[in-house]
């Protein structure tokens, strides 16, 4: 294959060559509005060689083999104009960034045999700004809406997380900030409502009260890709605020629970975390994750409170020509020990412990349409509380169908049935419609 750079004595060719150098150049003058080293912008030097060039070649008494030397200053002053934009673009010239938008808008339904029903609705953009090859800057909003009180409604928003990030080279990330919690795999990688398979959320790492992987941190982390031949390791270290104890003074059944919107950090201790990831192979991963974190308020009869949190998970997601589709299997356990503690009621091992396993099928090879758009899911996931609370352990069973309208766009539905003991059993019907972009 020829390159622009390479000479050849066929004058046709000579004019092949300036043309494409025209055409990246002139591509390139959407990243670069103006040029350091000179008083003109680019495309107007563009605009001269053009000139300079088309009179040449239009020349009614000199023909374009007469005129290989000038054709030849023009080639080199515009292949220099080329090596100068890619300089620039590689060391981050004026006007080298790039914006994205991401993100996801959905709509839910549910209804149930304990609690009623209800609609819901948020809209979660992720900004995403690349300043040059090193430097980027990332920031996710959610937008709920909200109970106020019993009568009104309220729209919540919410910085999930604002993360700044610079690479240090091809293995190694440090970012700072705010940041999803690399603890195990769901909150990192599938907890998006458009990459999540069933309306709901497994319990263990679910943002309500009861979940057990924090949610978020702020501080700094540093992450990376290890290539191992055709394997690969990933791994994640962090610190930060970490998670605050709740010790029950505004509901005495929350007493002993994690909150993670430690914003202002509560005492002097930080969370230290790592996870490490192995991929064998591209579509199977195999992950552990640790973190130990100062829970207690300073100054207060909890201030040596410690909490110590694990995770083991395993991920497959690809094609199975064999199953006619795509196969998607995560699955993940996480165990929670809090240092024990008497809230006032007498002191009790606070350790709790969770996780689910989850099968997705898409027949995505077959030739029906309508069947290659459909999507089946089954989860279990189970969450058990610390002997001796109010609390209960829940056991639940998922069923869902999810039918893809567009690739960024696709409705579900799911039934649940929960087993809780101490606690009536609970059956559900969840309804989603969900959108990407």
């Amino acid at each position: 294959m020829r390159t622009i750079t390479e000479r050849a004595d066929n004058p046709r060719s000579r004019v092949a060559r300036l043309t494409s150098v025209l055409l990246i150049l002139l591509c390139t003058t959407t990243l670069f509005g103006q040029d350091e080293n000179a008083g003109d912008t680019v495309e107007e030097r563009l605009r001269r060689l053009e000139e300079r060039l088309n009179e040449a070649l239009e020349s009614s008494d000199t023909s374009v083999s007469e005129r290989q030397d000038e054709l030849e200053e023009y080639l080199e002053e515009l292949e220099e104009e080329l090596e100068n934009t890619r300089e620039k673009a590689e060391t981050g010239g004026l006007g080298n960034t790039k914006f994205a938008l991401t993100g996801d808008a959905y709509a839910q339904f549910r209804t149930a045999n304990r609690g009623g029903s209800s609609f819901f609705a948020a809209f979660e953009p992720h900004f995403f700004w690349r300043i040059n090859e090193r430097i980027s800057f990332g920031s996710g909003v959610e937008f709920e809406l909200g109970l106020e009180d019993e009568d009104q409604t309220e729209t919540e928003i919410v910085i999930a997380w604002s993360l700044l990030s610079y690479q240090l080279s091809n293995s190694v990330t440090l970012g700072v900030g705010s940041f999803l919690s690399p603890l195990g795999y769901y909150q990192e990688n599938i907890h998006s409502q458009f990459v999540n398979r069933l309306p709901s959320k497994p319990l263990a790492v679910d943002d309500d009260d009861r979940g057990l992987v924090p949610l978020n941190d702020i501080g700094v982390q540093i992450r990376g890709p290890i290539i191992l031949g055709k394997s690969r390791l990933t791994y994640v270290a962090w610190a930060g605020n970490g998670s605050e104890l709740d010790d029950g003074s505004e509901h005495a059944d929350d007493a002993g629970r994690l909150r993670s919107n430690n914003f202002r950090d509560s005492n002097r201790g930080k969370s230290v975390g790592g996870r490490v990831g192995f991929r064998p192979i591209y579509s199977l991963e195999f992950g552990y994750s640790a973190l130990w974190m100062r829970v207690g308020k300073d100054r207060s009869q909890f201030e040596d409170v410690d909490a110590f949190l694990q995770a083991v998970d395993v991920s497959f997601v690809d094609e199975v020509p064999s199953l006619k589709g795509r196969l998607s299997f995560h699955g993940e356990w996480i165990w929670s020990d809090v240092d024990d503690v008497d809230f006032g009621s007498g002191e009790f091992d606070n350790r709790r412990n969770g996780g689910y396993i989850q099968l997705s099928y898409r027949p995505s090879l077959v030739s029906w349409e309508h069947l290659a758009r459909t999507e089946a899911t089954v989860r279990w996931d189970r969450l058990d509380e610390p002997s001796g609370t109010s609390a209960f352990d829940e056991d639940r069973w998922t069923f869902g169908l999810g039918y893809w309208v567009h690739p960024f766009s696709a409705f579900k539905i799911a039934y649940e049935n929960s087993d809780r003991s101490g606690a009536p059993d609970v059956e559900a019907f969840l309804f989603e419609y969900v959108i990407g972009f």
